[in-house]
Formats: C-alpha cells, sequence, structure tokens
C-alpha cells in the first residue's frame, strides 16, 4: 500500500521510501523516515496534493511522490519493537551507565 492510497483520517507507518537519487534524498529530508507514523489531514479541492502531519507539523506532498512512499496501515504503537540486546549497546556505555560518577568526582567542600 502506498500513502496516496490512504483515506483522509488514516493513519499508518512508513515502510519504505522510494524515488532515486536526489529525489529520495529530499523525501528523507522531509522526515519520511521508515518508522515514522503519518495521518492524513486532507486533499486540496481538486484532489491534488494532500496534506499531511507527520513528526508534528504539516506537510504538503504531490499525489505523484506519495506513490512512491510504501506504508502499512496502523500506529507505530502498535509495530513490534525490538528491545536493544546487550551487544547492541557498546562497551563504553555499558561502564559509562554502571559507574557512578558523583563519587569519582569530589565537590569543592570535600577538596578543602
Amino acid at each position: 500500500m502506498t500513502l496516496k492510497d490512504l483515506p483522509i483520517g488514516g493513519t499508518a507507518v512508513i515502510t519504505e521510501v522510494g524515488g532515486e537519487g536526489a529525489l529520495r534524498q529530499h523525501f528523507l529530508d522531509m522526515g519520511m523516515i521508515p518508522g515514522t507514523e503519518v495521518t492524513v489531514v486532507k486533499y486540496a479541492p481538486m484532489g491534488d496534493p494532500m496534506e499531511l502531519m507527520l513528526r508534528g507539523y504539516e506537510l504538503t506532498l504531490r499525489l505523484e511522490d506519495a506513490g512512491r512512499i510504501r506504508i502499512e496501515a496502523g500506529s507505530a504503537a502498535d509495530l513490534p519493537h525490538p528491545s536493544p540486546s546487550p551487544r547492541s549497546i557498546p562497551a563504553w556505555a555499558r561502564a559509562a551507565n554502571t559507574t557512578p560518577r558523583a563519587a569519582a568526582i569530589p565537590c569543592r567542600r570535600e577538596r578543602s
């Protein structure tokens, strides 16, 4: 299903951003990133372009361009989110979370 097939008021999650080169980069720069929730607000009186709500702002997109963006109906909360495994967190970040920094750096009163 593509973004242009979504009805007014419909919410979906972007799964794939199509297009080539600069056009694809333009979509990504506008916030059309896979995993982003998008809602159709309205269509223009002649049917093209469409107004979308995503990432807290409104975006107007031509139907031809909306046909290049694949979606999955539903909200982002409905999709399963994999929890990060301990291996996916870098070792320095794991160590930083377990070391009490306040105890390692004495305050001014303790130095005197």
